[in-house]
Formats: structure tokens, C-alpha cells, sequence
């Protein structure tokens, strides 16, 4: 059971990281186009 909710907390943070990094690849493509577009 300890394992299990080891392997949970794991697959959590890993979860966290990839939003994170989608949010943030987001947020950069969406600035990028609200910045060429005013150019």
C-alpha cells in the first residue's frame, strides 16, 4: 500500500510537470501571437 501511494504521489508530480509545461508553452505561443499580431 505504501508503494502504491508512492507510485501515486509520482504519477501526481508528473501530472503537475506537464501542465505546467503545457501552461507555459501556452502562455508563450499565445504571447508570441498577441505580440506579432501588434507588430
Amino acid at each position: 500500500m505504501a508503494t502504491l501511494g508512492h507510485l501515486n504521489a509520482a504519477a501526481l508530480g508528473g501530472l503537475a510537470i506537464t501542465i505546467q509545461f503545457n501552461s507555459i508553452q501556452f502562455n508563450s505561443i499565445q504571447f508570441n501571437s498577441i505580440q506579432f499580431k501588434v507588430n
